[in-house]
C-alpha cells in the first residue's frame, strides 16, 4: 500500500495535509515508521514569516544576497563584499550596495594636450635656449592620472640673438640709447638720464623716457583766485567772528605752486550781536523778560519771579515759564461723584454685610484734591437672611417645621418630634425625618397566622406605604388641589387592590384602620 500525502489550503488559510490509500509501494515504504489512516487529514497553523528589503528589492526570509561595501571602487583597488542573509525580516551584515564595479585608469594633461594611462610623450625644461645652449629632455610616462617627471615644455628651441624695443625704437644687438627718469621735471629741478644697452633683446636700464623738459614755475590757487608765482595775499583765520572778537589772517605767498601759511578765507566779518529765545518770544541784545519758576502754584502759594537778561544769545538766569497763576482749590473724585474742596461725603467700607451685620461708614472731606478717610463705597446694604433645606422643602429664615428621630416606631413605642427653626440658612436640632409611623402591636405577632396570610399583609403594607409616599409629595405640590390628590391616593390605592378582604387576615384590618386615620388628620391639618 503506498500513502500519498496531499498539502491543501483551508478556508482559514491553514495548510491541510491528507493521506490517501494508493497502489503497490516498496518495501522501504511498507516498513516505514510513519503510519498514516486512511483518508485521514490533520491541519499545521504555519508560523508566519517576515521578509526583507535590500536595495529597494524584497529579499524572501530564508534567502541570501551578495553586498558590496561600495558601489565603485578606484583603479587598482578590488571590490570588497560579503553574503547577507535574511532571517524574519533581521537582514545580517552592514554592506548596503548590491552592485560594485572598478573604475578605469584616469589619463593625464600635458602642456593642453590629453594623455592616456600607459602613455609617454618628451618633454623638454625649457621652451627655448640662447645661442650655444642645449636643449634637456625627459620621457614623462602617464600612469593613472600621474604623469612622471618635471619637464612643463612640448618642444624646445634655439634662440639667434634679439633686439629691444625702446619707447618705440627699435634697437639692434648691441646698440645704445640715453633715457630719461621722467618726461619732465618741476622748476629748478634737473633732468636725470642713463645709457641703456641691448643685449640679445635685453634692454639695461631702467628709465623710461626719450627725453625730459624742464617745466616754468607754477602758480598758486587760493579761495578759487590764481596767485602767480611770487605773489602774495592776506587770508583770515574765520569767515566770520562773534560779536566782541577780532578777525585773525596771515599773509600767504606762492612758491613754484606751494602757497605758504594756513588761513582759508579772503575775507572776515564781526557778526551782530545775537538775540535769546525764551518760551517762544525773541529777547534782543541786552533787553530781559520777567520768567516764572511754574506755570502755577497751589492755592495759597505766591508765584516765585526772576528777571532773565539777554546777552549776545546767551539768557541769564534758569526760571522757564512766561506767566504763572494761582491754582484754585482742586476738588475730589469718590465713586464717580464729585466732591467740591471743603464738602463731605458718606463712605462706607463695603458695598454689603451678612445678615445681623452693621454697614460702618464715617464722613470723608475734600482739602484741595485729596479725600480724608477710608471707606469705597458710597451705599452700603444688609443681605437677606439665608433660608434652610430640610428633605427637599425649602425652609425660609425664622420659619419651623416638626423633625422626627425615625420615619417608623413600634405600636408600644412614641415618634419623637422636635420644633426645627431656621435662622440664617442654619436648621435647628439633629432630627432629621419628616414624618413617623407607629406600627400596629399586632403586626408583630403574626407568627401563628397563615403563610398566605402573611404574605398578603405585607404585600398590602408596601401598597399603602408608597400610597402614604404619594401623599407626602402631593402636598409639597400646590396647596389648592393637595387635599383632593390625597384623598384620590388613598382612595385609588384601595380600589386597585382586588383582594380588600384580605386586609381582615390577623389583625392587619387595625393597622389599615391607624393608617387611615393619619391620612384624616393631615386632611385636617391642612
Amino acid at each position: 500500500m503506498i500513502l500519498k500525502l496531499i498539502i491543501t489550503t483551508g478556508l482559514s488559510g491553514l495548510l491541510m495535509l491528507s493521506c490517501e490509500q494508493g497502489g503497490s509501494a516498496s518495501s522501504a515504504a511498507k516498513t516505514s515508521d510513519v503510519n498514516f489512516a486512511a483518508n485521514a487529514a490533520f491541519a499545521i497553523n504555519m508560523p508566519t514569516t517576515t521578509d526583507c528589503t535590500f536595495d529597494n528589492s524584497t529579499l524572501l526570509s530564508g534567502s541570501t544576497v551578495t553586498a558590496y561595501q561600495n558601489s565603485s571602487v578606484s583603479f587598482g583597488s578590488s571590490c570588497v563584499s560579503e553574503t547577507r542573509s535574511c532571517d524574519n525580516g533581521l537582514l545580517s551584515g552592514s554592506y548596503s550596495f548590491a552592485s560594485c564595479s572598478v573604475a578605469g585608469p584616469a589619463s593625464c594633461l600635458f602642456n593642453g594636450s590629453t594623455l592616456a594611462h600607459g602613455s609617454s610623450v618628451e618633454a623638454y625644461n625649457i621652451s627655448s635656449v640662447e645661442l650655444g645652449g642645449e636643449c634637456i629632455s625627459e620621457m614623462r610616462t602617464c600612469d593613472n592620472g600621474v604623469l612622471s617627471g618635471s619637464n612643463q615644455y612640448a618642444s624646445c628651441s634655439i634662440n639667434l640673438p634679439a633686439s629691444c624695443l625702446f619707447n618705440g625704437q627699435t634697437l639692434a644687438n648691441e646698440q645704445s640709447v640715453n633715457a630719461y627718469l621722467t618726461s619732465s621735471v618741476a622748476y629748478g629741478e634737473l633732468c636725470s638720464v642713463e645709457t641703456r644697452y641691448c643685449i640679445d633683446g635685453a634692454l639695461s636700464g631702467s628709465n623710461q623716457y626719450a627725453s625730459c623738459a624742464v617745466n616754468e614755475p607754477a602758480g598758486c590757487l587760493f579761495n578759487g583766485q590764481s596767485i602767480a608765482h611770487g605773489q602774495n595775499v592776506t587770508a583770515y583765520l574765520n569767515s566770520s567772528v562773534s560779536f566782541g572778537t577780532q578777525c585773525s589772517n596771515e599773509t600767504r605767498t606762492c612758491d613754484n605752486g606751494v602757497l605758504s601759511g594756513s588761513n582759508q578765507y579772503a575775507s572776515c566779518a564781526i557778526d551782530q550781536p545775537s538775540s535769546c529765545l525764551f518760551n517762544g518770544q525773541t529777547i534782543t541784545h541786552g533787553a530781559s523778560t520777567t520768567a516764572y519758576l511754574e506755570s502755577s502754584t497751589s492755592s495759597g502759594e505766591l508765584c516765585d519771579a526772576e528777571e532773565r537778561f539777554c546777552n549776545n544769545g546767551e539768557l541769564a538766569g534758569s526760571h522757564q515759564y512766561a506767566s504763572c497763576v494761582m491754582d484754585q482749590p482742586a476738588s475730589c473724585l469718590f465713586n464717580g461723584q464729585t466732591i467740591a474742596d471743603g464738602s463731605s461725603v458718606q463712605a462706607f467700607g463695603n458695598s454689603n454685610v451678612s445678615f445681623g451685620d452693621f454697614c460702618i461708614s464715617q464722613l470723608r472731606e475734600c482739602k484741595n484734591g485729596v479725600l480724608s478717610g477710608f471707606g469705597e463705597y458710597a451705599s452700603c446694604v444688609v443681605n437677606q437672611p439665608a433660608s434652610c433645606l430640610f428633605n427637599g422643602q425649602t425652609i425660609t429664615h425664622g420659619q419651623t417645621i416638626i423633625g422626627y428621630k425615625s420615619n417608623i416606631v413600634n405600636g408600644n413605642q412614641k415618634c419623637e418630634s422636635e420644633v426645627k427653626t431656621c435662622n440664617n440658612g442654619d436648621l435647628s436640632g439633629t432630627f432629621t425625618y419628616p414624618s413617623c409611623i407607629v406600627k400596629n402591636p399586632a403586626e408583630d405577632n403574626d407568627h401563628g397566622k397563615d403563610k398566605y396570610c402573611k404574605k398578603e399583609r405585607v404585600e398590602k403594607k408596601n401598597k399603602c406605604d408608597k400610597d402614604d409616599d404619594q401623599d407626602n409629595d402631593d402636598k409639597n405640590r400646590d396647596n389648592k388641589s393637595s387635599e383632593v390628590k390625597q384623598n384620590n391616593t388613598w382612595y385609588l390605592g384601595l380600589l386597585k387592590d382586588k383582594h380588600r378582604e384580605h386586609f381582615n387576615c390577623g389583625n392587619h384590618y387595625g393597622w389599615y384602620t391607624e393608617k387611615k386615620k393619619r391620612h384624616n388628620n393631615n386632611k385636617k391639618n391642612k
